[in-house]
């Protein structure tokens, strides 16, 4: 339906979203650590994308979701394909997989895009741009997780391919999307 008023309260919805959402980024390595965290990750992660589905499909509207090769297990020692099992560990790669169900299951219009370790190559909170402020602000040895394989994509790199995706050049409805060779941290 695209009555009006469930337009508008399906905009609210992805606005109220979006902003949760975001509020969560500083928060989700301890929020993926954390199993008591499951609630909040289910809400942001598989909920929301849920309630954005159901909004688009009540305006009629296209979504393009994103979503994380955390869905996987991390042990294929390869990059995965599109049509591998899935295998998530842990509440937060739960909750992204749960989203994309939700997402598939609104529409088979709608595309999932898995992605890997954005990073904006500025001044941002990305692994990236932290690990850099670090090397020229602190004599002290950082500490950071060390047993992680992955394909770091550059975000002008993702919003290229999305705006792709978006023009109806690339067909779907899962997609992965991320810069080739592979590194370690």
């Amino acid at each position: 339906s695209t009555d009006r008023v469930e337009v508008a309260i399906g905009i609210v919805a992805v606005q109220k979203v979006g902003q949760f959402q975001t509020l969560l980024q500083p928060q989700r390595q301890c929020l993926r650590r954390d199993p008591r965290a499951g609630v909040v990750l289910h809400a942001a992660n598989a909920v929301g994308p849920g309630v954005i589905a159901a909004a688009c499909v009540a305006a009629g509207a296209g979504l393009i979701h994103l979503s994380t090769d955390y869905v996987f297990p991390g042990d294929a020692g390869r990059p995965y394909e599109i049509d591998d099992p899935t295998g998530p560990l842990g509440v937060y790669a739960e909750s992204k997989l749960a989203g994309e169900q939700a997402v598939l299951a609104a529409s088979c219009d709608f595309y999932v895009v898995r992605t890997s370790w954005v990073y904006t190559g500025a001044d941002g909170s990305d692994f990236v741009a932290v690990m850099r402020r670090l090397a020229t602000t602190t004599d002290r040895v950082v500490e950071v997780v060390d047993d992680q394989t992955g394909s770091p994509t550059y975000a002008g790199d993702l919003v290229a391919a999305l705006l792709e995706i978006a023009d109806g050049n690339v067909r779907g409805p899962v997609l992965h999307v991320a810069n080739a060779g592979a590194v370690s941290r």
